[in-house]
This record gives C-alpha cells, sequence and structure tokens, in this order.
C-alpha cells in the first residue's frame, strides 16, 4: 500500500521550477534559430551596408518577345570605386522567365563599359581570359541563367568614387547587336545587379508590354484648282472674263504691254504624279468675228509685226508670255508654239481639244503655278468697221493622277 501525502507549498516550488526551466528552453531555441537565420543569409549574399545612389535601366524596346538594347546606369555610394579585381554581375534572370540571352553570338562589340572612362572589353565568353591593361574588362557569360558578370583585369584604373557606370548591351553598344529578347508576359521585369564593388546588391525595373508601338496612318487625296484672272500685271478679278483689246489699228500691233490691256493670268495646283496640261481651244476658227459688220480678223501664225501696214485683213493670236512656280513642285513649261521671245509674235488658237491645244504642261506636281498669256492683235486695211469683234477661248487644265 502506498500512502500519498499532500505538501501544497513543495508542489507549487515543484510547478515554479518547471516553469523557469521550460522558458530558458524556449529563448535558447529562439536565439539558436536567429542564429541559423543569420548565417543563412550571411552565407548567400555578402552585406556591405552601402547603397548605389540611383539606378535605371534604358531599354529600346519595351514589348513582348522582342529584341531590344539595355543601358544600365547606377552611381557607386560615395566612398566607392571600381577597381582591378572587383565584378559586377549582371542577371537578367533568364533562369526565371526573365529575358532570353543569346550568349553564344554575344560578342566583344554588342558591350560597351563605361565608368567615367570608355573601357575595352577584352573578351567575351563562358571562360574568357582578363589580359591585364588599365582599361581591360572581362565578361563572363551564364548563357542558361541570363548573367553577365563584368571583371576589372589586373593593372585596370579605378574609377573615381562614386562614379557613375554605363554599362550597354546590344544595339545601344556601338557596332553592337542586341541579344537580349524581353520576356513573353507583360509587367513589371527585375535585373539583379550584384558583385565585390563594394555596394549592397540591387535591383532594377523594367515595363515589358504587349506592345510599344503605334502605327500612326494618314490618307492624302488627290487634288487640283485651276483659276483664270483678267488683269493688267497680274491680280485676282472675279467672273465672268473679258479681255478688252481696245480698239485695234492696222499700222500698230495691240498686246498685253499696250497700256490698259489686259492680260490672261492661269492659276494651277496639283498633286497629280504624272503632271498636268493645260489646254485652249476658241469657239470660232475664223478668229475675231463682227456679226454687225459681217467681217473678221482671222488668225495667224506669225510676227504681227511684219504684217502691220501691209495687211488687207489684219491678223490675231495668243501667246505664253511667262510662268512662275514654287521650286518644291515641277515647272510649267510652254508648249513650243506658243512660246516666242518676239514681243509681237502670236500663235493661232485650236478647235477642238488635243494635243495641238496644249498651251501648258507639267511633269509632276506643281505648286503655286501661275503663268501670264496676252492676247495680240492688230487690224488689217480693209477690217470694217464695228464695237463687236469677239472670239470666246476655253481654258481647261487636265491632271493625270
Amino acid at each position: 500500500m502506498f500512502t500519498y501525502i499532500k505538501n501544497e507549498k513543495g508542489g507549487e516550488q515543484n510547478m515554479l521550477k518547471k516553469v523557469r526551466k521550460s522558458r530558458a528552453i524556449a529563448s535558447v531555441g529562439i536565439a539558436l534559430m536567429a542564429f541559423q537565420l543569420f548565417v543563412g543569409l550571411s552565407g548567400s549574399q555578402k552585406v556591405y551596408a552601402t547603397t548605389v545612389q540611383s539606378a535605371k535601366d534604358e531599354l529600346t524596346r519595351h514589348a513582348i518577345s522582342t529584341a531590344a538594347g539595355h543601358t544600365i546606369t547606377f552611381q557607386l555610394s560615395a566612398s566607392e570605386t571600381f577597381a582591378a579585381g572587383e565584378t559586377i554581375i549582371v542577371d537578367f534572370n533568364e533562369d526565371s522567365s526573365g529575358f532570353t540571352l543569346d550568349g553564344t553570338n554575344l560578342a566583344v562589340a554588342d558591350i560597351d563599359f563605361n565608368d567615367g572612362t570608355e573601357r575595352t572589353i577584352v573578351d567575351v565568353g563562358a571562360s574568357p581570359t582578363c589580359t591585364a591593361g588599365a582599361d581591360n574588362i572581362a565578361v563572363t557569360v551564364a548563357d542558361a541563367a541570363g548573367t553577365l558578370t563584368f571583371e576589372a583585369c589586373s593593372s585596370y584604373t579605378a574609377s573615381s568614387a562614386a562614379a557613375t557606370i554605363t554599362i550597354e548591351v546590344g544595339s545601344t553598344a556601338s557596332g553592337g547587336t542586341d541579344r537580349l529578347t524581353n520576356p513573353g508576359t507583360a509587367g513589371s521585369q527585375e535585373i539583379n545587379l550584384s558583385g565585390t564593388f563594394g555596394d549592397d546588391a540591387f535591383a532594377v525595373d523594367v515595363p515589358i508590354m504587349d506592345s510599344d508601338q503605334v502605327t500612326v496612318t494618314a490618307s492624302v487625296d488627290t487634288y487640283i484648282t485651276f483659276d483664270l484672272d483678267i488683269a493688267d500685271g497680274g491680280g485676282d478679278s472675279d467672273a465672268p472674263y473679258t479681255l478688252d483689246l481696245g480698239e485695234l489699228t492696222y499700222d500698230t500691233v495691240t498686246t498685253g504691254s499696250t497700256s490698259g490691256v489686259s492680260e490672261i493670268w492661269l492659276d494651277l495646283d496639283s498633286n497629280a504624279a504624272n503632271g498636268t496640261v493645260v489646254q485652249v481651244i476658241t469657239d470660232d476658227s475664223n478668229g475675231l468675228s463682227s456679226t454687225a459688220a459681217s467681217d473678221n480678223i482671222p488668225f495667224v501664225s506669225s510676227d504681227l509685226a511684219t504684217l502691220s501696214t501691209n495687211s488687207v485683213d489684219g491678223s490675231w493670236g495668243i501667246v505664253a508670255v511667262s510662268e512662275s512656280e514654287d521650286a518644291s513642285g515641277t515647272t510649267m513649261t510652254p508648249d513650243a508654239s506658243y512660246d516666242s521671245a518676239a514681243a509681237t509674235d502670236a500663235s493661232p488658237v485650236q478647235t477642238s481639244f488635243g494635243t495641238t491645244a496644249n498651251i501648258y504642261t507639267t511633269s509632276g506636281p506643281v505648286v503655286s503655278g501661275s503663268a501670264q498669256i496676252e492676247a495680240r492683235a492688230v487690224a488689217g486695211r480693209s477690217t470694217a468697221a464695228a464695237s463687236d469683234y469677239t472670239n470666246t477661248l476655253t481654258f481647261r487644265a487636265t491632271a493625270t493622277f
């Protein structure tokens, strides 16, 4: 038989001892876990306790699955330099659905490095040779992981403190070709940078888009504007258009230079790629005809001055005097049959549209085209007196687009 004797004081003391022991064990466990976490972190990444002052990556293209050039720029902390033996690791995260690196074709020409001085990339590859030199840098390529490790070779002249480092990869490098392809999914994509250069590891993010381009479209309609004016020396006038040659005599040729006599002015604009033809025809092949006198002053193709004082019937015609246009278009060229330098020449007008009715042509678009046409006439010794000598000229412009 066992006898149980209750000792309240002793029981309480034992309970306190057990609680204190449990608390001590828990404290040791927490401390152990914290130590393990610290060891784990320090083993995976060296902590320098200084950070770069700024960092960015400028892409030439942001569209998904599109080759792009990268310009990575960051400024070292105030006291840090980049010196011989040190490294900068750029991780494009290919092994975690980031950028795809074409390490096989990546070449020296595809990479530029500047830390205040334009440095020389001496070798690129899985196991590059880092040849000693004041500006020499070798780049180790881990193709599957998508990382580039930049190593300053021995004898490298260190950068200044707080230097701004610029790394160009792809078409942003002088003579480079894009060797990085954007991820296939839109979103914020991270590029990680680390190394032994003295500052803590850091990251920059860039946007990847479903498309980064906007196609701008437009259309230009065909057009032609053609206008006639009757004016002495040029200027605008309103329809109906009437050119008054005044009183004709048999001994003097009336021209656009005669006082009070106006000229015919043509204004032409067109974007016709194959040019424009201006034509003129008459409604009366007899020339200037008078209903009242039943007489006419016929067309003639010659120097009217030679007919003056000798002609029985007189004569009249037209001539292309001058033309101008903006240099951005083609020229207005007068047809040879209407183009004459003689002050009293004139040519007859045809009665139907055809090649013989051409007075001006252009070989392409014409901008601010302007042409001056004169009517010239002389009466004959036997021309009947009348005030209704009339002929109607019809002009047209045809553009070939």
